[in-house]
């Protein structure tokens, strides 16, 4: 994202930061059928009780030339740590967020596209 995008996406946060909100994105993968993280950090990675570094993720799974509009609520993002969970993270604090990437996470080697048409921040319902 771009330093505009991040500061919309921050400024979206924090009007939203007391509520349950849901991140939307909508995909499209050029390639075959891939799995990836949708990635959500705050501007410091959060460190927990145990000093273990770690950022949240959430599984999406792309299609093949093919739009996705992916819905996923903040309590469906995991903390994790170099690929494994950290247990004791907590919940994802909305107004800490300020960043939103994706990761490959399927372990195939070789070129991959992806491209973001938008990502939105909303109340949940």
């Amino acid at each position: 994202m771009t330093t505009t995008y991040q500061h919309h996406f921050a400024a979206a946060l924090a009007r939203l930061k007391h509520e349950t909100i849901t991140v939307e994105i909508m995909v499209l993968s050029k390639d075959e059928h891939r799995t990836l993280f949708a990635k959500i950090a705050d501007s410091a990675l959060a460190i927990n009780k145990s000093q273990i570094a770690f950022s949240y993720r959430a599984v999406v799974q792309t299609k093949k030339d093919e739009w996705i509009e992916i819905k996923l609520p903040l309590d469906k993002f995991e903390a994790t740590s170099f690929g494994r969970v950290v247990k004791d993270a907590g919940a994802v604090e909305p107004n800490e967020i300020n960043a939103v990437g994706f990761m490959l996470g399927d372990k195939k080697a070789g070129a991959f596209k992806l491209e973001v048409e938008w990502i939105k921040v909303l109340r949940a319902k």
